[in-house]
């Protein structure tokens, strides 16, 4: 018997090293994955030993992810990691029905063929111009990555069940979640706000269920930030959310 979407289990797995995305794109990432049903897995692959990876670990564990951490030195040593999961993916007691691989790189044909022929769904994420075509023919659907608010969106509504809150709610909803943030002592990025807002208030999905006043969409999070910021609520500085009393 067919799953529905409501019992539909995705996995999320992200080869940092081919396709880096900001930490509002991850969270669009993750949000994709929601569209598509439970997301029951998201791994990212990364090399500490890298600074700038070593930073993007922590951002990511913050909004969710699992980070591993592959710090040998052998070529290929993180692929090699994240090919292996992707075949136990199949023999968890909970595998997942979608893959969503955030990789360009051919070396992922092989397996994602397997998890094909398993019945799997798969959807490739990638840079544009940055991903083998090898790879896009062994997937179901293939996005680039710099469209990712957009693509959000679309599968939102396309998706009946989609709850919607009122511009002012979600402002209301964003003001206290920096204050809870700042309350818990950590930083007010847009990436721990978002998060924060998802569970101080469950029907919140992310920026594409807020209705704006003229009943449009906003495309990104950022741009519900500019507005909010625009109304004078709160301002934007160092990349940090502050209220304005």
């Amino acid at each position: 018997m067919k799953k529905s979407h409501q019992q539909t289990l995705v996995g999320i797995y992200w080869d940092t090293q081919n396709v880096s995305l900001s930490s509002e794109q991850a969270v669009n990432l993750l949000d994709f994955g929601k569209t598509q049903g439970s997301v029951i897995r998201k791994k990212a692959y990364c090399n500490s030993m890298f600074e700038n990876q070593a930073v993007a670990m922590r951002q990511l564990q913050n909004i969710g992810f699992y980070c591993d951490d592959i710090t040998c030195v052998v070529k290929n040593s993180a692929d090699n990691q994240l090919k292996s999961d992707l075949i136990d993916d199949i023999y968890h007691q909970q595998s997942s029905d979608v893959i969503i691989l955030v990789s360009g790189d051919g070396d992922f044909v092989n397996p994602l063929k397997f998890l094909k022929e398993k019945g799997k769904k798969i959807i490739i994420f990638a840079h544009k111009g940055n991903v083998k075509k090898k790879l896009m023919d062994a997937a179901d659907e293939t996005y680039f990555v710099d469209k990712l608010p957009q693509i959000v969106n679309v599968h939102h509504l396309e998706n009946s069940n989609e709850s919607h809150i009122q511009y002012t709610e979600a402002v209301n909803c964003l003001i206290k979640a920096v204050k809870t943030v700042s309350s818990q002592g950590k930083q007010t990025k847009l990436s721990t706000i978002d998060n924060a807002m998802r569970q101080l208030l469950p029907k919140y999905k992310g920026v594409a269920c807020i209705c704006k006043p003229d009943g449009g969409k906003f495309s990104s999070f950022s741009k519900f930030i500019e507005a909010v910021e625009k109304d004078g609520k709160i301002r934007m500085r160092e990349q940090n959310l502050f209220l304005i009393e």
